[in-house]
């Protein structure tokens, strides 16, 4: 309404400043046809009639596009108040308790965005604003239209901020969540399949059950997330930081955890088949009955974990550092142990068949026995091992 009392100002004063504007152009005009051919040195009668009629030529021209011009502005103010009416309708049905009609106040946002680029900020600081402040669920219908929004949107100036957003079981496949600020959000059994969410700030976040297989969370912090259960096959987590993060009975094959940071991880019984973790930080991690067979763990820092009972079979230890770590009744069965640091490490009943132990530090170890060591592959250059 205020854009609409703006185009009718506009046009009062375009009325009352015309008045003298339109006396001096006719009285211009008047000048211009009697002393045209005078300037242009012309005698001839059909010369000079040709040098008016050009006069009214250039006049009719300027007179249409004076004509253009105000109708322009007039449109566009009428235009903008047109799109603030519905800016101010949608922000008021978004405030009610009722989901159809918050369901149509998102949709009218998604076409004010569309329709006018000067908006787009305000509809995206509106949409984040009502997903901050849901206490639906991200099941309800109005709610996961404005992730829909908002998440894939024409263009939006910065990333989403929603810290301890309830958007559990939202649905936000290939959904763009690069550098999303989602501290201590619900996400449970969310599905985000195939997501960017590259950088991403999710520390203390809750996501068990949830769905991110093949997800894009390179350098994104984790830091004490609930992952239990959670499916990351495929996903990439190359630099992630997974500190105290929860991730029992979760789901990681063939992940990508290239320099990810586990340091005191919960991985009990969790699947990591073919999960590549060269170089990751798994110093005081609890790997407790999962699943690594044929898992890189080439450099791996494994200081303090405890992988009692874990099937490690077939797994690149290569230069790991297993010091001190806890391998008890662990299935280590063609392991490559290559080179790597078991000081001080608990192989109580593991077994060892067809592993090799090359240029391998036991100093320290205990519960290793002579038995082991001929079942192992290879044991050139053995360190620290006394029968």
């Amino acid at each position: 309404m205020g854009l609409m009392r703006q185009a009718m100002q506009w046009a009062a004063r375009v009325r009352v400043l015309s008045a003298p504007g339109v006396t001096l152009l006719a009285l211009a005009y008047g000048w211009a046809l009697w002393k045209m051919p005078d300037l242009m040195h012309l005698a001839d009668p059909k010369d000079r009639h040709n040098a008016r009629m050009l006069v009214v030529s250039v006049a009719g021209g300027l007179f249409v596009a004076l004509t253009l011009l105000y109708t322009a502005r007039g449109y566009q103010l009428a235009h903008r108040g047109q799109v603030t009416d519905r800016f101010s309708n949608a922000l008021e049905a978004l405030s009610t308790d009722h989901s159809d009609q918050r369901l149509g106040a998102v949709y009218a946002l998604q076409h004010v965005a569309r329709d006018s680029r000067p908006h787009r900020t305000e509809v995206f600081d509106v949409l984040e604003a009502f997903l901050r402040r849901n206490t639906f669920g991200g099941t309800s219908p109005d709610v996961q239209a404005a992730l829909q929004a908002i998440l894939r949107p024409p263009t939006w100036a910065r990333p989403l901020n929603l810290p301890k957003a309830e958007l559990s079981g939202a649905v936000l496949h290939h959904a763009n969540l690069a550098d999303a600020n989602l501290p201590g959000a619900s996400l449970a059994k969310a599905s985000l399949t195939w997501a960017n969410m590259a950088r991403a700030g999710l520390t203390g976040a809750s996501l068990p059950g949830a769905d991110l297989t093949g997800a894009d969370l390179h350098r994104a912090n984790l830091t004490g997330a609930n992952m239990t259960s959670a499916s990351l096959i495929r996903a990439d987590l190359t630099w992630a930081d997974l500190t105290d993060v929860d991730l029992t009975w979760a789901d990681l094959i063939g992940a990508v955890l290239r320099r990810a940071t586990l340091t005191r991880a919960t991985l009990a019984q969790a699947d990591l088949n073919r999960a590549e973790l060269p170089g990751a930080t798994l110093t005081g991690a609890t790997l407790t009955e999962a699943s690594l067979i044929r898992t890189d763990l080439t450099w791996a820092a494994l200081g303090g974990a405890n992988l009692s009972r874990a099937n490690l079979t077939h797994a690149d230890l290569t230069d790991a550092d297993l010091t001190r770590a806890n391998l008890t009744n662990a299935d280590l069965t063609g392991a490559d142990l290559t080179g790597a640091n078991l000081t001080r490490a608990n192989l109580t009943d593991a077994d060892l068949t067809g592993a090799d132990l090359t240029d391998a530090d036991l100093t320290g170890a205990q519960g290793v026995t002579s038995k082991q060591l001929r079942e192992a592959g290879k044991t050139a250059g053995l360190i620290g091992f006394t029968a």
